[in-house]
């Protein structure tokens, strides 16, 4: 029984495998009569189904690893530093994907407001239409904080430590330095970044913004710079802002025009108007009855209000508007060629490469220059001016004409207007104010001084220091004057000369309060002597007693030259300062004691 039930068994697998097989031939039957390909050709159709396959594993698996980019300025999470982060995934470990799958991995990794923003920018195109290398860089350029690299440098200039911990100081102080691309700075990238950081953050705004501005785009195109580069451009900027001005002083003037044209053709329409509306004749010019203005015998009026010819005030309708004339007003003194003044200011100053001096004068609105200093300057082309010249007194300077010249003032490169008379150099505002540093000292001037209760300051300035405040000559105490002779130097001996009658008196006085001083001290025999000479001081009227050492002394003696600070470094050192005062020593010459080895010079 058991053998028949194995038999039985046998049979029936083996039916099951014959039904198999032809299961199968039926499946591969069918399959290529849908496809009507070979066999070989239905195994080459399954190959880009694996690559495919393979491809969204990969994007699958890169995707899971990068995180999603959130742009925030305030934390400097820019694209930047995420894709650098992230570089590698999309570059080497994803480089077998296809560009358009990059890019499509890469935007699901934006969030929502970039994505949006991003599309915004590249429509009408989609993100699918755009290389990945493209879409990299524009995202860079979008989702990126731009700090220029003096910026950088600046901050670098300025580090400080805050609550850091030592790690956290020390990571700041790296990345910091690493931004500012220290390591590319020459002597000359260091001149340039001091010159861009002393310019001044008020007074040079726009010309520091310029400047940084100009020199980055020197660096990015890999330029070299330097600090004469800057001076020559700044000189040229200056140049250009005064054609600038010019071209608007142009415009105002044709506007001008067109409202003078739009003013007479309103009057004109007014005039018709009225003439068809029946009304009674009236004159604008004299305001009579019976006649109209183009039969009036009468010299034409001035208007008050508009100051045009014409018509009358009341007839006026430029409502009331009163256009000032062009004036220019400068000081009388200086217009006029009046001495009043005993002590003038002069600057030199570099006019069309010529060193022209001219006196200073912040009363006046405009720069003068002789006929003679004009030829000097090489005769620049001479220009009607458009305006009167007035000086302060009220009458009219004659002018020549007027030329535009280049000139460079206390360091300061420019190119104005000078107006040319016969005789006389003026420095006016309108040069002055091309000049940084003038306008900087002039801004700085003590307007007004207010004098205080002086009694009761000079009553406890002298109970506070009474030495200070003693009788009689003081002395200086930190060193001693001497004088010293050269070689082979033979004493000058030089007899008295006559004082008038009338004031020996006074001269005898006068030696002897010295004399009581410790100022002069009798000898019987000298060497040396040298004649006096007395002045009568213009102040007091008293008498100064001087000797006259040119006679023979000032030759014999060894000279001592000593750099004498130059005005510009004496205001430097003013700068800053908020209260002045100053101290007029009782006989200050006397004040200096001589060197015993000297006193016998000075017989």
């Amino acid at each position: 029984m058991n053998k028949e039930n194995e038999e039985f068994m046998l049979r029936m697998m083996q039916m099951f495998e014959k039904q198999n097989e032809q299961h199968q031939a039926a499946m591969t039957a069918l399959v290529q009569a849908m496809k009507g390909k070979s066999n070989d050709e239905s195994r080459a159709d399954m190959t880009p189904t694996s690559s495919s396959v393979s491809q969204t594993q990969l994007m699958n698996d890169i995707g899971s690893r990068v995180a999603m980019f959130q742009f925030d300025l305030e934390t400097e999470k820019t694209f930047s530093k995420w894709y650098a982060r992230h570089e590698a995934a999309f570059t080497v470990e994803g480089k077998d994907l296809e560009d358009k799958s990059k890019v499509s991995l890469l935007m699901s990794k934006m969030s929502d407001e970039v994505y949006e923003q991003y599309s915004k920018r590249i429509c009408p195109r989609k993100h699918t239409e755009v290389e990945f290398d493209e879409t990299v860089k524009t995202l860079e350029q979008m989702f990126d904080i731009k700090k220029s690299l003096f910026s950088h440098r600046f901050a670098c200039i300025n580090i400080a430590r805050d609550d850091e911990t030592p790690v956290e100081y020390t990571t700041k102080v790296n990345s910091m330095c690493e931004s500012a691309m220290l390591q590319d700075i020459d002597a000359e990238g260091w001149k340039v970044f001091f010159w861009l950081k002393g310019l001044d953050a008020s007074r040079d705004k726009s010309a520091r913004t310029y400047f940084i501005r100009y020199v980055e785009q020197k660096w990015e195109k890999k330029e070299s710079v330097n600090v004469n580069d800057l001076c020559e451009e700044w000189k040229k900027l200056l140049r250009q802002n005064s054609v600038v001005q010019e071209m608007e002083q142009v415009d105002k003037a044709v506007r001008a025009l067109h409202t003078k044209k739009d003013f007479n053709r309103n009057h004109k329409k007014l005039w018709n108007r009225e003439q068809s509306s029946g009304k009674v004749d009236e004159c604008w010019n004299c305001g009579k009855v019976g006649h109209r203005k183009p039969d009036c015998v009468q010299r034409l009026t001035k208007c008050f209000k508009c100051q045009k010819t014409g018509h009358l005030s009341k007839y006026c309708k430029s409502k009331g508007s009163k256009k000032a004339q062009s004036m220019v007003v400068i000081e009388s003194a200086a217009a006029e060629d009046v001495e009043v003044n005993a002590v003038r200011q002069y600057v030199m100053v570099e006019v069309n490469d010529q060193l022209i001096e001219f006196q200073l004068d912040t009363g006046s609105d405009i720069t003068l220059i002789s006929r003679k200093d004009w030829m000097k300057v090489g005769e620049p082309e001479l220009e009607k001016c458009p305006m009167k010249v007035k000086s302060a007194s009220g009458n009219e300077v004659k002018l020549l004409g007027r030329a535009k010249v280049d000139f460079m003032l206390k360091g300061s490169a420019a190119s104005a207007f000078v107006h040319v008379r016969e005789h006389g150099n003026l420095l006016g505002l309108d040069w002055i104010s091309k000049s940084s540093e003038m306008t900087y000292h002039m801004n700085m001037m003590v307007n007004e001084l207010k004098s205080s209760d002086t009694e009761s300051i000079g009553k406890e300035l002298k109970e506070k220091f009474p030495e200070v405040f003693l009788e009689g000559l003081g002395t200086c105490t930190k060193e001693k004057a001497v004088l010293t002779v050269k070689d082979k130097s033979s004493p000058v001996f030089i007899g008295k000369r006559p004082v008038p009658y009338g004031a020996l008196e006074t001269v005898e006085q006068e030696l002897d309060r010295l004399e009581s001083l410790g100022v002069l001290k009798k000898v019987n025999h000298s060497s040396w002597a040298a004649p006096l000479v007395c002045v009568k001081k213009k102040d007091t009227g008293a008498l100064r007693i001087c000797a006259d050492f040119k006679t023979g002394l000032n030759a014999a003696l060894q000279d001592e030259d000593h750099p004498i600070p130059t005005p510009e470094d004496v205001f430097a050192t003013l700068n800053g300062g908020t209260v002045f005062s100053t101290v007029d020593l009782k006989d200050a010459y006397f004040q200096i004691e001589l060197a015993e080895e000297s006193k016998p010079l000075l017989t």
